[in-house]
């Protein structure tokens, strides 16, 4: 909060990068093919090659065996939250007051 006179004070926010998911995924690569070009039968074999590597990968973690992938990366899924309520970012224009506020707790928005 910053004061703007005394006894009264203004509330400001802004929005904010919140963590809401975290998950691993990995690259597994897939036997070469022709791919290149699109065509339904293609994507469906795509899709089955696909499955059928996921399979292998399953079992190599299963049975610990050796097993090539092209790579396993943490994925970090951010949302933007209001930094004063928390709250999922939903900015608001108030035609009164002349001003951008959040809509759920009305603080000014700053940049």
């Amino acid at each position: 909060m910053t004061e703007t006179a005394p006894f009264v004070t203004a509330e400001t926010c802004k929005p904010v990068d919140v963590l809401t998911d975290a998950h691993v995924r990995v690259t597994l690569s897939v036997p070469s093919a022709n791919y290149a070009y699109y065509s339904l039968e293609r994507m469906q074999q795509y899709a089955r090659d696909l499955e059928g590597a996921a399979q292998d990968f399953y079992e190599f973690v299963r049975d610990h065996r050796h097993q090539d992938c092209t790579g396993v990366d943490v994925v970090r899924e951010y949302t933007k939250h209001c930094s004063l309520c928390n709250k999922p970012w939903e900015p608001y224009f108030n035609d009164e007051k002349k001003r951008l506020e959040c809509a759920h707790c009305t603080a000014e928005v700053v940049p």
